[in-house]
């Protein structure tokens, strides 16, 4: 597995909503749901999970 960090991914749910998130290191799963075409699991630090929420946040 290639190190993703920094890169962009964008996500569209089934219904046209769309979500962007900013990778950070750590281990990436991408896989399939139902309601969505693919899913991102991070494992990281609090501070960094903190971080990325507020990136999430503010990435209008």
């Amino acid at each position: 597995m290639k190190d993703v960090a920094g890169l962009l991914l964008d996500i569209t749910y089934k219904g046209g909503k769309k979500k962007k998130y900013l990778l950070k290191t750590g281990k990436t799963i991408i896989g399939r749901m139902p309601d969505c075409d693919i899913v991102l699991i991070e494992t990281m630090s609090r501070a960094a999970m903190r971080r990325s929420n507020w990136i999430k946040a503010n990435a209008r």
